[in-house]
C-alpha cells in the first residue's frame, strides 16, 4: 500500500479515538450540569416555602456549582468541536495527495 494511505488511516484512527474520548468527557460533564441544575431548582423551590431552612447562601452555592458545571460542559463541547474540525482539515489535506 501507499505510505500516505497508511498514514491517513493511522491519523484517522487517532482522531476518532480522541473524539470518542472527548465525547465521553462531554457526556459526563453534561450529566453533572443536569444534576447541578436539578439541585438548584429544588433549592429554589424549597426557598419559597414557609419556614424553609434554605438560606440565600445555600442558593448562591448551588447556583455557582451549576454555573461552574455549565462552563466546564461548554469548554468540553468547544474542545470536541475543535477536534472534529482539525480532523476534517488534516484528513482533507491527505485526500488531495
Amino acid at each position: 500500500m501507499y505510505p500516505e494511505l497508511n498514514h491517513f488511516k493511522q491519523m484517522k484512527k487517532e482522531y476518532d479515538s480522541d473524539i470518542a474520548h472527548a465525547q465521553k468527557k462531554w457526556q459526563q460533564l453534561h450529566k453533572q450540569k443536569e444534576w447541578a441544575s436539578n439541585e438548584y431548582e429544588e433549592l429554589l423551590n424549597a426557598y419559597g416555602v414557609r419556614n424553609s431552612k434554605i438560606t440565600m447562601d445555600d442558593l448562591t452555592e448551588a447556583k455557582n456549582k451549576y454555573l461552574f458545571a455549565m462552563e466546564k460542559e461548554r469548554n468540553a463541547m468547544e474542545q470536541l468541536d475543535d477536534l472534529k474540525e482539525n480532523r476534517d482539515d488534516r484528513l482533507s489535506e491527505y485526500l488531495k495527495t
